[in-house]
């Protein structure tokens, strides 16, 4: 909609126009491409339509433009003694003017629309645009969260095969232990019953061991007569008590009967 200080504005460009085209600078004047001289008589209405009061008010020219319907002037200007030809004139220029009014209205209309449409289309752009960076966000820090629980999970995983490993390898380890230990009891075992270990001992720890013994069997022979025990039977135990004291004495185990 055309408002009043839209028609002013252009009335007064239509004003300057005159007064350019009436007192150009390089001092001739031009109408529609014609030249005439500055005393034109239309130079006259026109200096007294804008000294005065204009043949078409802003009032007027709005309701002309709203309505679509043709321009009609005022007859607040007259020319004197003028003809048909000389009134046409200034009617089909304001007509003109009107014209180009009427379709620089509906250009700046038609270039809103395609402004405001643009806009419209730029801000779903950037609607679209806007929900597809927040919708990456989202995936990337729902990425983010997946890969710290699977990390969290993989070392908790990881930690407890490391117990378990730690827990069978020291099981193991005391199993072969065992199993060496038993293995070497079976070992030394069937080796003293295949073949008896030697007592080796030193002069001195056998004159100790006969100077020990000899008190000994002379007290185990009194109390084997007083018992009145066989002189055979009494040689086997002291023997067995002699091999006895040198078992203890070498920490050998005594042999399998």
């Amino acid at each position: 909609m055309v408002t009043p200080a839209f028609v002013k504005k252009k009335w007064e460009n239509l004003k300057q126009k005159y007064k350019d085209l009436k007192c150009p600078k390089t001092g001739v004047s031009t109408v529609r491409g014609e030249t005439t001289a500055a005393s034109w008589k239309w130079y006259t209405l026109m200096d007294e339509a804008i000294g005065g009061r204009p043949s078409i008010t802003l009032p007027v020219l709005i309701a002309l433009l709203s309505q679509d319907a043709a321009v009609v002037s005022t007859p607040s200007v007259v020319s004197p003694g003028g003809d048909s030809s000389t009134t046409s004139t200034p009617k089909r220029w304001l007509v003109d003017v009107v014209e180009a009014l009427r379709e620089l209205r509906e250009k700046e209309a038609q270039l809103e629309l395609e402004a405001r449409e643009r806009e419209a289309r730029h801000e779903e752009i950037e609607e679209r645009r806007r929900k597809e960076d927040i919708e990456i966000e989202q995936r990337r820090r729902q990425e983010d969260l997946e890969r710290e629980e699977r990390g969290r999970r993989e070392d908790t995983e990881r930690e407890e095969r490391r117990k378990r490993e730690a827990v069978g390898r020291e099981e193991r380890i005391w199993r072969e232990m065992r199993e060496r230990d038993e293995r070497r009891e079976r070992d030394m075992a069937v080796r003293e019953d295949c073949h008896p270990v030697p007592v080796f001992c030193s002069t001195d720890e056998a004159r100790r061991c006969w100077l020990w013994k000899v008190p000994r069997c002379f007290f185990h022979s009194v109390c084997l007569w007083l018992q009145q025990v066989p002189i055979a039977e009494a040689n086997v135990v002291e023997d067995y008590a002699a091999g006895d004291d040198l078992r203890h004495k070498s920490h050998i185990p005594p042999p399998v009967p």
